[in-house]
């Protein structure tokens, strides 16, 4: 899907697909990374409307028992994979905020972590903003 979605874009020859599990086939560090991993715990999971539990791989949204699993792996090892001066941003659950602002602080103590909220004022990203 990404590839064809690189070429619809017109953006085949500045985009570079990596396929790996989270960071590990990155080559070298990156100045942002920018994930929507799983944030679907799995309490919410039985409760998801059936347009989006019949349609949509699990593997995409099942983020564990509190629904952290994917985005905790992540923080846990983004360190060595991110530039002086780089940032993360992730897509996590309306309701998650404080607990991944905890994650983050945890893996970056010295770094910038602030919540971004969406058009509906939901708080939807968390910012992890390293210093240089």
């Amino acid at each position: 899907m990404a590839e064809e979605n690189r070429h619809r874009h017109g953006v085949g020859e500045r985009v570079t697909l990596l396929r790996g599990h989270l960071l590990a086939p990155l080559p070298e560090p990156v100045d942002c990374i920018v994930a929507n991993l799983p944030y679907v715990s799995r309490a919410e999971w039985e409760s998801l409307p059936t347009g989006i539990a019949a349609y949509e791989p699990r593997l995409a949204l099942d983020g564990g028992p509190d629904g952290l699993e994917r985005i905790g792996e992540l923080l846990a090892s983004a360190g060595p994979h991110l530039r002086p001066g780089g940032a993360i941003l992730l897509e996590i659950g309306a309701a998650q905020g404080p607990a991944v602002i905890r994650l983050a602080e945890e893996h970056f103590p010295q770094a910038r972590v602030d919540l971004l909220r969406d058009y509906a004022g939901l708080a939807r990203v968390v910012r992890v903003q390293t210093a240089d």
